[in-house]
């Protein structure tokens, strides 16, 4: 009797194992690039689930099939993993579909035009909102400006009863109407909190224009105010779908998202148990200390989704180039008053480092001027200890020649975004001078030659999502198809550029 029932045990385990390599989805016939450097070309796939069960020959694959198995026959054409999205911003990334888009504007008058259009389509009182400005690429120059931008008073003036609030390209500047400075409390004698600035000119009149950590003076309000009309959770899950339906267009299958509150995770971390996320998301959490120590400590407890997972801790320690938040070690060349902004004190930043060793977590900071740099690369080495931890550098815009050899050695990634270089080629030798270009801007080729791991990502929604033209600007270095390349030695391959924006990101999250 003994042995029979080890013989029924013995089927049954035979059986659950065989069943368990069958196959849910088989592509075959296919020009497969595996990213795989070891086997970089195959025929077929087989997936079961969410999951891929091996990759191979159409004679290794194939019979991995069973009666439900769906074939599909590729035809030879060319197949290749998801592209990972290596940075951007999950639900900003869904409500800028809710904002004017300004990103085609040329000037400051069609700005105006489009707000203009847009008051008469509201109720009295609504929030008007837009993105993707940016004053380097107008054609023409306003007639009143203020270190390079424009006042207020024309926006005031289509806009008397709406509040008005237009996110730079950046996205580490606003610019905003009277009636939202109303709303806000501001006036003359608002201070500049630490970390930002509210700018004022000679006269000590406010432009509208708020720099840097100045944007929560704005912003809170506004976040306060824009779900008057529908709870905070049906708008958040309506920008989040939209973002997953943004995703799986452009053939985006991971996300790596660079910034989300407790709140913000506890509700991804619901979407996932209930299978309500099509995107995979890798998140870094920002959060107040105390918050992320608790977040982290109750996790432990929590079981692992596949679709949803806070790997890292995001921090900003500067800002960026075009709003001059960007912390340089030598002044602007074109406001040579202005060497950018730290944005966070170190000590935060080496607190923000304690708790990633603490609890295990990858510490993603934003850098983008060389100073910036320098001071992350500076309270990393302070604290890796020598283990493969993979903490990154987001942006690693501007470096100087002294600091790159540091990312390989200390085992950092430089997250990056190749179409942020071909964005602000037309104003980058303007900000810092041909040299200081030529010698440390967007220096993938030479961190790839030095040993550094890249990441590739576009920062959407300040750049498109578009995984394809984010790789044309890596390849090319150009705007356009026949525009001039900015600095042409720093590109990469092409297939350089498409395993970065695969297995490099995979790899750049412990995946």
């Amino acid at each position: 009797m003994y042995k029979k029932y080890l013989l029924i045990l013995y089927i049954f385990l035979i059986f659950t194992h065989m069943n368990a390599q069958m196959a849910d989805l088989i592509i075959y016939n296919g020009n497969v690039h595996t990213m795989d450097l070891k086997a970089p070309f195959a025929s077929a796939i087989a997936i079961k689930g969410a999951n891929i069960l091996a990759v191979g020959n159409d004679a290794d694959i194939l019979p991995m099939a069973k009666e439900s198995t769906q074939l599909l026959d590729a035809g030879k054409k060319f197949v290749m993993p998801g592209f990972i999205e290596g940075h951007g911003h999950f639900f900003s990334f869904g409500e800028a579909t809710k904002m004017l888009r300004l990103e085609e504007a040329k000037s400051w008058n069609d700005i105006i035009d489009s707000v203009k259009t847009r008051v008469s389509g509201v109720k009295p009182g609504e929030w008007i909102v837009g993105r993707g400005w940016h004053q380097e690429k107008w054609e023409k120059v306003p007639e009143m400006v203020f270190a390079g931008f424009p006042y207020h008073d024309e926006l005031s003036r289509i806009s008397p009863d709406h509040p008005v609030m237009l996110k730079h390209a950046s996205g580490h500047l606003v610019f905003v109407n009277q009636k939202a400075m109303e709303l806000c409390g501001i006036d003359q004698n608002t201070k500049d909190p630490e970390g930002g600035s509210i700018f004022r000119d000679e006269k000590n009149r406010i432009t509208g224009v708020f720099n840097e950590n100045a944007m929560d003076l704005i912003t809170q309000v506004f976040e306060q105010s824009k779900t008057a009309g529908e709870s905070q959770g049906n708008y958040w899950l309506s920008c989040v779908e939209e973002a997953q339906n943004q995703c799986l267009k452009h053939g985006v299958t991971s996300f790596h998202d660079a910034a989300s509150t407790v709140v913000e995770m506890l509700r991804y971390g619901k979407l996932a148990e209930n299978e309500a996320l099509s995107t995979r998301l890798w998140v870094m959490a920002y959060d107040n200390p105390d918050n992320l120590r608790t977040y982290f400590a109750k996790e432990k407890d929590q079981k692992t989704n596949p679709y949803f997972r806070v790997g890292g801790v995001k921090a900003f320690i500067d800002g960026a180039l075009g709003s001059y938040g960007a912390l340089f070690t030598e002044p602007y060349a074109d406001n040579p008053a202005v060497s950018g902004q730290l944005v966070t004190p170190e000590s935060t930043l080496e607190q923000l480092a304690d708790i990633c060793l603490e609890f295990d977590r990858q510490l993603c900071t934003h850098a983008i001027g060389d100073k910036g740099n320098r001071i992350v690369l500076d309270v990393y080495a302070s604290r890796l200890d020598g283990k493969d931890r993979r903490w990154r550098i987001e942006h690693a815009q501007h470096l100087t020649k002294e600091d790159i050899p540091r990312f390989a050695r200390l085992g950092i990634v430089a997250a990056m975004q190749p179409i942020h270089c071909t964005s602000d080629a037309p104003y980058v030798e303007k900000r810092l001078g041909k040299e200081r270009a030529a010698s440390g801007a967007y220096m993938w080729r030479t961190l790839l030659d030095s040993g550094t791991k890249l990441n590739f990502g576009t920062d959407t929604p300040i750049e498109a999502l578009d995984p394809i033209k984010n790789i044309f600007a890596a390849v090319t270095r150009k705007p356009s198809p026949d525009g001039a390349a900015f600095y042409p030695g720093q590109t990469v391959s092409r297939q350089e550029a498409l395993y970065l924006y695969t297995m490099g990101n995979a790899y750049s999250v412990f995946e």
